[in-house]
Order: structure tokens, then C-alpha cells, then sequence
């Protein structure tokens, strides 16, 4: 019975989808991308990380308005690709390889930070960071969740 119902459930699902399928109501082409990574909405404006920079466009006529960051080590640049984006009640974070770097909505540097493992990912939650990460030991592999404070202290192990 149990088997019925997922069968039926998932034809379902496919003749809603055949039959009213899901269109854009405007679709635009953003000037100047060749293969974006990660995209973030907030405040009118849309974060469009690609390889090291992140080009912000205006939401209501998608114009660029700046790009920044760059490949490399020192403060406004970036490790390899742009692993996270998320838009904060006042800034930008941004997670690349092993760095928390914190920018102004509009694009300016503030300042960052170092993670401890470049493995590690961080995500904002709340006024704190969940922070997940990974260690094998004896060929087995533990994935680790932890609540860290804005410094990056760690408050609490959750798994």
C-alpha cells in the first residue's frame, strides 16, 4: 500500500510538472559573466560571485554596479572560487577557501578573518556561525557541527 501511494505521488508531481510547468516571468543576461557560481539576493541588489570577484547589479534594472575581489592572498582578494555569499543585515560574508571576508553591501572591504581549516564550511545563523567540518580517524569519518561566536570562538558542540 505504502508503495502505491509513492508511485502515485510521483506521477503526480510529473503531470504537474508536464502539464503547468515553471516559466521566468523576464529573463535578462547579465553583462559580463562567462560562468557565475553562486548567486545571493538582498536590498535591491543581486551578488553574483564567479571564480575570485563578485559582481553586484541593481535588482530593478539589472545594470552592473561594481565588481571586486580578485585572485589572491592579501585583503580584498580571494582564494580559488568564492565558496559561500550571504547577505547580512549590514554586510556581505563571504567564505573562500580557508577566509571569512566581510564587505559593505556596496562592495568595500571591512575585514576578515581566518578559519583554523580551509575544509571547514561556515554558515551565518542568527548573531552566530554554524560551523561544519570533517576528520577521519582510523578510516572513519566523523562530520562535526559546532555554534560558533562572531570571533569565531567555538560556544557549542551540536554533533
Amino acid at each position: 500500500m505504502r508503495l502505491l501511494l509513492i508511485k502515485l505521488l510521483l506521477i503526480s508531481s510529473l503531470l504537474t510538472f508536464l502539464f503547468f510547468p515553471v516559466c521566468a516571468a523576464k529573463t535578462v543576461t547579465l553583462p559580463g559573466l562567462e560562468q557565475p557560481n553562486l548567486i545571493a539576493v538582498d536590498d535591491g541588489q543581486l551578488y553574483v560571485a564567479e571564480k575570485t570577484s563578485i559582481r553586484i547589479f541593481s535588482l530593478k534594472d539589472f545594470k552592473p554596479v561594481k565588481t571586486f575581489g580578485r585572485e589572491g592572498e592579501g585583503p580584498q582578494e580571494f582564494r580559488r572560487m568564492i565558496q559561500q555569499v550571504y547577505p547580512l543585515d549590514k554586510d556581505l560574508f563571504i567564505n573562500s577557501s580557508g577566509r571569512i571576508s566581510y564587505f559593505t553591501k556596496n562592495g568595500a572591504f571591512i575585514k576578515e578573518t581566518r578559519l583554523p581549516d580551509p575544509r571547514i564550511r561556515v554558515q551565518p545563523l542568527g548573531g552566530k556561525f554554524l560551523v561544519r567540518g570533517a576528520t577521519i580517524e582510523n578510516d572513519i569519518l566523523y562530520v562535526t557541527e559546532n555554534i560558533y561566536d562572531k570571533s569565531l570562538a567555538k560556544i557549542k558542540e551540536v554533533h
